[in-house]
């Protein structure tokens, strides 16, 4: 009798173990997007998203800043956004069995100055120059006076006896040492920063809107709120996707 007991229980274990499973916590999620990544087109008015591939799921869903739902297959890890309406967030979702991962998102947005900039006329000892930090997107006055800022201003503004100018930072009388090229786009905003056209002076307007094409092949957007006798005042937006002209 001790024995048969002992024979049943070892044919119920193996069948317990098929019932319980074995425990598996990622069972049934379905896995994030990594390296997600985003770069301009070659002709700087699109985007490309790239992420790295997911094997054994059915595909992705990308959303674009538009709102737009884009549903790829599971070997396309790719999307080519080539006429975006807008600048904004982009979200990536791995999909499998009608789930999807967790978000993963990156944006096209530039940078935005969070106030005006006041620059002073040439010679000052008030800034009279200009310069952006292209991984951030933030600019910073600088004064013209001395060299010590040559290595990072981008334009200066000069005040002549008849007319403003924005000026190239390498251009005379400051010389310094990053080119700029700046073209007046006028009184309406842009979203697309012309891709060529671009010199290294123009005229200061009061109103008007100018496209900047920073050295290292960045592209911002400066809007004159208003200008004085000896000043000018600004607001901007930076791209901070290389080569990309969409605002």
């Amino acid at each position: 009798m001790k024995k048969m007991k002992w024979i049943t229980l070892v044919l119920l274990i193996p069948a317990l173990f098929l019932i319980v499973g074995c425990p598996n916590p990622e069972e049934g999620e379905v896995p994030n997007i990594t390296g997600l990544t985003i770069t301009a087109d070659t002709e700087g008015d699109g985007i490309i998203l790239t992420w790295n591939e997911i094997s054994d799921i059915e595909g992705y869903d990308v959303i674009t800043p538009d709102g737009d739902t884009i549903l790829l297959e599971y070997d396309v890890n790719s999307y080519t956004d080539d006429a975006p309406a807008s600048t904004g967030t982009y979200t990536v979702y791995a999909v499998d069995g009608g789930e999807r991962g967790n978000a993963s998102t990156i944006s096209s947005s530039p940078t935005v100055s969070t106030s005006n900039v006041t620059l002073d006329g040439w010679g000052q000892t008030d800034p009279s120059g200009f310069g952006w930090t292209t991984s951030t997107g933030i600019g910073q006055e600088y004064t013209v006076v001395g060299d010590t800022y040559k290595a990072v201003m981008d334009f200066y503004f000069y005040d002549e006896t008849t007319f403003f100018d924005f000026v190239s930072a390498d251009e005379p009388p400051y010389e310094g040492d990053k080119n700029t090229g700046i073209v007046n786009v006028g009184q309406s905003d842009f979203t697309e920063a012309p891709a060529t056209g671009y010199s290294t002076l123009e005229h200061v307007t009061s109103g008007d809107y100018y496209a900047f094409y920073v050295q290292g092949d960045y592209y911002a957007k400066v809007h004159v709120v208003s200008t004085t006798a000896t000043s000018v005042t600004f607001s901007y937006e930076f791209q901070k996707i290389h080569s990309l002209r969409i605002f």
